[in-house]
């Protein structure tokens, strides 16, 4: 057995035969080129490659998955950019290169100057680039794509490549891939991002090229504890046997509702949700509730900031889906990485740390008490609790409970129903808030844990940034002592506690949550199957 160290992209644990993804090499460098014919051959691949993005456009929405349409949409763009085509075609012209190095060279040059950016949105276009420079080198071989044999199997494989490829991903989907193996993507990358969505487990930190001798074994991968297993023996396969297995029974049982009844004493699982067809599919899945519903979606699917109606008719249907279960709903956390184009966000240092979730919205009064009029009057229509985002002092609640205060006599005035007991919790973020937890306690109906910037601020990481994301680690000590002393706090002063973030999907902390007395863990839709599973064994 080969035992290799990694870093955890997206967590979780897969098994299957290693396969590595192989770069297309075209043997056609050649000296004298007919500029004209390979001209020809570049801009005949353009409109191929365009078609394949139009019918992995259709696959992505066909099944639901938004963010996956969008990122072929944009890399569709691409393919129209004026830039990078002169840049092609003035090598292929001017200094007699063929059409697919001429377009290798164009994707190094792009990729280098993207990956030179600070901006992690930039550097995961870098990916977008590789990615359909790749395809179009693809479309200019006659010959057989060394990769066919990939596709020809119906093995559950896990994949090793430079980069993750959304497509391949779309292609392939959930039912052959077991895992990925990726030299450099971080968790922010368009893939990254695709392969949480689908339940894939994804590692970095090895180069693919040096898995070679091990393709074709049998291969564990363990993104939660940073390991991989080539050929793994008789202890470690039984060591992983429970879960692999019942991952395989949720394969094979697609999308039948598995409803969640949970012991009281222990824990219940509420789903993450963006929009109203998360909520749909959260409540196929029997999911307690919505613990999550980031609202700062609405405004970034905008061309404008979202109206007073058309917030409140998104979260009227929410309430209406979830037929009673909680709904609790974030107010906007714009800024950071969350960029809004049609706001004013100034040029930050480092925006992790500048204007951000609840201080924007104090900053922002009319955009704010829009949002809170909005979700006061959906709360006539179901069970609707309110939560504010990196709050860290005191100070800072008392001033967003003024305006739900302005706002509620509004309503009143105007004889607008609403739920006059709606609950208002807070997000605790920050080690501010999780040492300030009693006092924070006393002026809120809840807390909710986001261990994903908890645990970045807490060991002042940028959980952003691919170059530390091996020391990025939610099970570091500081951040185990911050959510028990949060969970404590809550039940000192009669609330609930929950959790939401990247460490309420992991089925390792299962035990101690339940320890910790954390009444709710909050989790993305695909991630509900897998975590009602483990829970039920406790």
């Amino acid at each position: 057995m080969q035992k290799i160290n990694c870093v955890g992209v997206c967590n979780g644990t897969g098994s299957g035969k290693l396969y590595i993804l192989k770069d297309e090499q075209i043997s056609d460098l050649k000296n004298e080129i007919d500029s004209r014919l390979e001209t020809a051959k570049f801009s005949n691949a353009k409109s191929r490659a365009k078609r394949i993005y139009d019918d992995y456009t259709k696959k992505a929405a066909s099944e639901n998955l938004k963010e996956a349409a969008d990122v072929f949409m944009a890399q569709k763009e691409i393919l129209s950019d004026e830039e990078f085509d002169k840049f092609v075609v003035d090598l292929i012209e001017n200094e007699n290169i063929s059409a697919a190095d001429s377009i290798r060279r164009a994707r190094d040059y792009f990729c280098d100057i993207l990956n030179q950016s600070d901006e992690e949105k930039m550097m995961a276009r870098s990916h977008d680039v590789y990615e359909i420079s790749d395809m179009l080198i693809n479309e200019l071989s006659d010959e057989k794509d060394s990769n066919d044999a990939l596709f020809d199997s119906d093995e559950r494989v896990i994949i090793a490549s430079k980069h993750l490829s959304v497509s391949l991903i779309i292609r392939l989907g959930r039912e052959r891939i077991a895992g990925m193996i990726t030299e450099s993507d971080g968790k922010n990358s368009h893939a990254a991002i695709l392969a949480e969505s689908l339940d894939i487990p994804v590692v970095t930190g090895c180069l693919a090229d040096d898995l070679y001798p091990f393709e074709g074994k049998e291969t564990i991968i363990d993104a939660t504890d940073n390991l991989i297993y080539v050929e793994p023996d008789a202890i470690t396969l039984e060591k992983y046997s429970e879960e692999l297995s019942y991952k395989d029974t949720l394969k094979n049982i697609g999308d039948t509702k598995m409803p969640l009844s949970f012991d009281e004493n222990k824990i219940k699982i509420y789903a993450n949700i963006a929009n109203a067809n998360d909520a749909k599919e959260a409540m196929k899945k029997g999911a307690a509730g919505i613990g999550l519903f980031r609202t700062e979606f609405i405004f970034m699917d905008s061309y404008e900031s979202p109206s007073l109606e058309k917030q409140f008719e998104i979260y009227k249907e929410v309430a209406e889906i979830t037929d009673g279960k909680e709904v609790i709903i974030r107010t906007a956390d714009i800024g950071g990485d969350k960029k809004v184009p049609y706001m004013t966000m100034l040029s930050e240092g480092n925006p992790a740390l500048g204007l951000r979730g609840i201080r924007r919205s104090l900053s922002e009064p009319e955009l704010f008490k829009t949002q809170l009029k909005a979700i006061l009057m959906a709360s006539a229509y179901g069970n609707i609790s309110i939560m504010f985002p990196l709050v860290v002092c005191r100070d800072e609640v008392v001033q967003a409970k003024k305006y739900l205060r302005e706002v509620e006599d509004e309503l009143k005035k105007e004889n607008i129903p609403f739920d006059e007991n709606i609950k208002v919790g807070i997000m605790i973020e920050t080690p501010a808030a999780a040492l300030m937890a009693d006092d924070l306690a006393k002026i809120s109906d809840f807390f909710s844990v986001g261990s994903n910037d908890l645990t970045q601020y807490t060991l002042a990481i940028d959980r952003c940034n691919s170059s530390v994301e091996k020391y990025y680690d939610s099970h570091h000590p500081a951040v185990i002592k911050l959510l028990e002393s949060v969970a404590e706090s809550a039940h000192k002063n009669g609330i609930k506690a929950g959790i939401c973030g990247e460490l309420a999907s992991d089925i390792t902390m299962k035990e101690s949550f339940i320890r910790m007395g954390y009444e709710s863990l909050s989790v993305p839709v695909s991630k509900i199957d897998a975590l009602h599973g483990f829970l039920t064994d406790i």
